[in-house]
């Protein structure tokens, strides 16, 4: 049996992840919900889908715990300080992934695509987040296809690109507290990220 303060956390984290970054990549990532595009409707789905199961659970909670009392008790609501509860729980979370996330890509990811893996940073690096970063230090859009074109990055591009989505994501969790004021609110937000799509 979890006990009420890990649910509470969980519960927490959850909301300020699944309401913040990943409902906004929704709409930021230009993603399509085309059913005969398998990774634009996967990638809609996996970032669109948290919000809703949040949505359901905290704003109709009562219905969740009749269906499943013995599962689902969000009795806590009330209390969670959106600051403390919400945005700390959430940052802790997000920064804990994000150390070992941005090791591995420095130390496994790299070179991945030479072993024929592909990974999301290469995927992005690409795409326009590269354009972005070349942009950003400077490089020859030239210098940029090139390196798209073969896969290779520097450890400078992959230290730009983890930062960049450690601000993008904090940022994120901020809106989450902007979801946990009002119903209407969430729903919108949710609304606007799905219309994006």
């Amino acid at each position: 049996n979890i006990d009420d303060g890990m649910r509470r956390r969980a519960f927490s984290v959850a909301w300020g992840v699944g309401n913040g970054p990943l409902l906004l990549a929704t709409g930021v990532l230009g993603n399509a919900l085309l059913f005969h595009d398998a990774d634009n409707t996967a990638s809609v789905l996996i970032h669109l889908f948290p919000s809703l199961v949040m949505f359901v659970l905290g704003w109709r909670h009562e219905t969740v715990h009749a269906a499943w009392p013995h599962t689902f008790r969000i009795d806590y609501l009330d209390s969670l300080d959106p600051w403390k509860d919400i945005y700390l729980h959430a940052a802790m979370a997000y920064w804990g992934w994000w150390v070992c996330y941005t090791l591995w890509l420095l130390t496994c990811a790299m070179k991945a695509p030479r072993r024929g893996y592909d990974t999301i940073f290469h995927a992005n690096m690409r795409g326009a987040v590269g354009d972005k970063i070349c942009k950003a230090t400077g490089r020859k859009k030239e210098d940029q296809a090139q390196r798209a074109a073969d896969n290779d990055f520097t450890t400078a591009d992959a230290v730009l690109y983890t930062l960049g989505h450690a601000v993008g994501s904090n940022i994120g969790i901020l809106v989450s507290l902007l979801c946990f004021i009002n119903e209407w609110v969430h729903i919108s937000i949710i609304g606007l990220m799905a219309y994006q799509t």
